[in-house]
């Protein structure tokens, strides 16, 4: 086509519901279209009111709803927690309130509580098994208290005895709830358990440690107490060691040493002997024969113990490297040699240089030889070992160390001091270390009355002060040396008078051994002299005796030419009547030439003898007994006249008995405390009789003496004393002038009670020790007061 064809030009057509807005996004609604609206060229004076935006109202109805939901989410969940709690304790208050053992034993008791939930029956027997494992360690924690592991040092045993204790015990319970909670319980009360014990372990581990430590250092100074006085034992060693010593080529210390084990175990001075005393071939091996053993601590074992020193098959073989050697004599000393230096801790030769043989040396070596150990030779008999050792060395020619008598304190204080410090390496304290060592020093340094064991205090080390640069300390050691002075004192006069008053005592043995025997020939018409031989025996005792049989003789020979005058025998006479002539002095008598005549002698003699029981009666045996009575009667009745004149009555009453168990008992005349109980037992059984105070005065307990044991010896019963205050508290005779009891029937009930358990049982017991209301007399006035004061106030 000419001039072209025009092409046809598509404009898109609006629709309809293209002309309208909307909003496709359906989770918004959709917004209504704003109305134009011309602005007026005058607006008005107010603002006119914003259209409501109803999509944040919408918006915050939907968040609020959301809140309380969550709301009533948490209201309701609370709820439920309280209600649990609730139960829970309802629960676990019945489990504690019925005890039951079980589920099955709590429902048996009350069948309600099968109806109860499963949670209800999960916390009951969770309880159940707690209560349980709570009542099990109580029970074990008493059991600790009363068994031995309480003694224990050592915190491992805890675990193991509480281990055997609880094996098996939790097998009990099936339901997993109460067998976790019963694990829970014991977990926490083991763990508290454990530490206590532990605890206690070190403690009882540290005064185990104190208390030998305070053993060991007083041993120490015991020992070398018993070694500074100690004597060697008198034999010498066998024939034949020495020279056994010297081929075996043994040094001094060894030669010494051997010197001093033999007197305790030569096995009799033979090479060729075993124990039992069997002899064997010295030439050969050990014999290795099996003797039984009849005494000491292994008997009815058996012994292959042969030789010098005494030794078993198996320390033999031991010795040499497991060889039997021959047991020559040379061969047997150097055994005694080796075997020492095998089982001393230490070098044992430079030991000996430096200190001799101590007692902790011999008894470190106390298990290789019987003789050493410790619980059959105590310090004073391993010192005398020392001794002989200390000996036998200077016999050599050598100067034994620690020779001389007096303390070794050097060695001991070292001994002392190390030990202290491995007391302070395992806890002990410091003060407990030293205390320990100021008071056992000073113990020890007075129980052997030698200030020098002080010095010990003194000693230094490294510069530090030493113990008694403390002044704390060295006032104790000033009273220490005050009070061992003073004891020694006291020792030396208590020695001086014991010799004295034995020295008396063999004299009146003497004296009364050749008086008898001389009256024995008086009486029997022989010569009453005393021998020559007599005379100087007598001396021997006491040279005033020998003059007074020298004198008596003397008296013997005068009297058959030269008489007593009349008044001097008269006056003998007078004195035996008195009672104031024994047979000593009528032995002097006839000495000092007052009667010669031995007839008249022999019959003053049986006069002493027949009347010396009456004149005990004037005797200070007596005379006490008759003071005794005074002091009671003027001191305790002295407000009671009308009793006086019972004294009188009870001291003939008293004198009379006392002179019929004398004739019945001549025996007894030289037997003063067998007279004096029976004085104290009749003058006590008197008095009750005769003097009702007295027996009321027994009863609180307030007698001038205790009553002897032979006081019922007849069959009388003792009263039982009842222990009194001194002095009556302040209100405790208030029952005289106010009721104490609340009113007429109770007292009447009280009485009735009282006298059915006669006396023993009651309130009114408690009334009377709350009034301090002790005698008899006094109960009955209570109990008469009060009933008057009772019905005077009754309505």
């Amino acid at each position: 086509m000419s001039g072209g064809i025009t092409p046809i030009k598509f404009t898109p057509q609006a629709r309809p519901v293209d002309t309208v807005g909307v909003d496709t996004s359906f989770q918004r609604m959709a917004a209504p279209v704003e109305r134009h609206v011309n602005p007026l060229r005058n607006p008005p004076a107010f603002a006119p009111t914003p259209p409501e935006n109803t999509t944040g109202r919408t918006q915050a109805l939907v968040e609020a709803l959301a809140g309380f939901t969550r709301s009533a989410s948490q209201i309701g969940s609370q709820y439920d927690q309280e209600q649990a709690e609730k139960l829970r304790l309802e629960a676990e208050f019945d489990a504690v309130k019925m005890q039951a053992l079980s589920w099955e034993q709590a429902v048996k008791q009350n069948p309600a509580l099968a109806d109860k939930s499963p949670f209800y029956r999960e916390v009951f027997t969770a309880r159940i098994a707690e209560n349980a494992a709570i009542a099990k360690m109580r029970e074990l924690d008493n059991e600790y208290v009363n068994s031995p592991l309480v003694n224990s040092t050592n915190p491992a045993d805890g675990q193991k005895w509480l281990t055997e204790k609880m094996d098996g015990w939790i097998d009990q319970f099936t339901d997993p709830s109460a067998r976790a909670a019963a694990i829970k319980v014991l977990n926490q009360r083991a763990q508290t358990f454990l530490s206590d014990h532990a605890t206690n372990a070190r403690t009882n581990l540290i005064k185990k440690n104190q208390q030998g430590f305070a053993v060991a250092t007083g041993t120490a100074i015991d020992d070398e107490a018993a070694m500074s006085v100690a004597q060697p034992y008198d034999s010498g060693p066998p024939t034949g060691v020495d020279e056994a010593i010297q081929k075996a080529g043994l040094p001094p210390e060894a030669r010494a040493f051997i010197h001093a084990l033999m007197p305790g175990e030569n096995a009799g001075g033979q090479f060729n002997i075993t124990y039992g005393g069997h002899k064997f071939d010295i030439n050969g091996p050990h014999p290795n024969m099996k003797i039984p053993i009849e005494s000491g601590p292994n008997k009815g074992q058996t012994s292959s113990a042969a030789g010098l020193g005494q030794f078993i098959y198996g320390t033999w073989l031991d010795v040499w490297g497991g060889e039997n050697r021959a047991m020559t004599p040379e061969n047997q000393v150097m055994a005694i040699w080796i075997n020492a230096q095998k089982n001393y801790k230490g070098n044992l030769l430079e030991d000996l240089k430096k200190n001799g043989l101590t007692v902790p040396m011999m008894r470190q070596l106390g298990g290789q030889w019987e003789a050493w150990r410790s619980y059959r030779s105590g310090p004073e008999k391993l010192a005398r070992y020392a001794a002989t050792y200390r000996k036998a060395l200077g016999d050599a020619g050598v100067e034994a160390p620690g020779d001389s008598r007096e303390p070794n304190l050097q060695a001991i204080t070292e001994n002392i001091y190390a030990d202290a410090d491995r007391q302070r390496s395992i806890g002990v304290t410091d003060d407990v270390v030293d205390n320990t060592i100021v008071n056992t020093v000073i113990t020890k340094a007075y129980q052997y009355r030698d200030p020098t064991y002080l010095n010990i205090l003194k000693y230094s080390r490294n510069g530090q002060k030493s113990l008694y640069d403390r002044p704390e300390v060295a006032e104790k050691v000033h009273a220490a040396v005050d009070r061992i002075q003073a004891r020694v004192m006291q020792d030396d006069n208590q020695r001086a008078a014991s010799q004295q008053a034995a020295r008396a005592a063999a004299i009146a043995s003497k004296r009364d051994e050749l008086y008898s025997g001389a009256l024995a020939a008086m009486r029997s018409g022989e010569d009453p002299s005393f021998s020559t031989e007599q005379i100087l025996t007598a001396e021997k005792v006491s040279r005033e005796l020998g003059e007074d049989l020298r004198r008596i003789n003397k008296s013997y020979e005068e009297g058959r030419t030269v008489k007593a005058s009349d008044e001097s025998v008269n006056e003998v006479w007078r004195e035996i009547y008195d009672g104031k002539l024994n047979m000593e002095g009528l032995f002097k008598a006839l000495g000092d030439k007052r009667i010669t005549d031995p007839q008249v002698f022999k019959s003053m003699a049986d006069e002493i003898q027949q009347n010396k029981a009456k004149h005990w009666l004037t005797g200070e045996v007596f005379k006490s007994q008759l003071r005794t009575l005074d002091d009671y009667f003027r001191n305790d009745l002295e407000d009671r006249p009308d009793l006086a004149a019972r004294k009188d009555t009870v001291a003939s009453e008293l004198r009379r008995n006392f002179s019929s168990w004398m004739e019945r008992n001549p025996d007894k005349v030289d037997d003063l405390e067998a007279q004096t109980n029976f004085l104290e037992k009749t003058r006590f059984a008197l008095l009750r009789a005769h003097i009702p105070q007295f027996k009321d005065a027994v009863q609180s307990g307030n007698t001038e003496a205790p009553v002897p044991k032979s006081a019922f010896e007849d069959g009388a019963k003792p009263t039982t004393p009842v222990e009194a205050p001194a002095t009556a508290a302040p209100g405790q005779q208030a029952w005289r002038e106010k009721p104490v009891v609340k009113d007429f029937n109770t007292l009447r009930q009280m009485v009735a009670e009282y006298a059915q358990s006669g006396g023993k049982a009651g309130q009114l017991i408690k009334i009377f020790e709350i009034h301090g209301i002790r005698s008899e007399a006094d109960q009955n006035e209570f109990i008469r007061a009060q009933k008057i004061l009772l019905q005077r106030s009754a309505p």
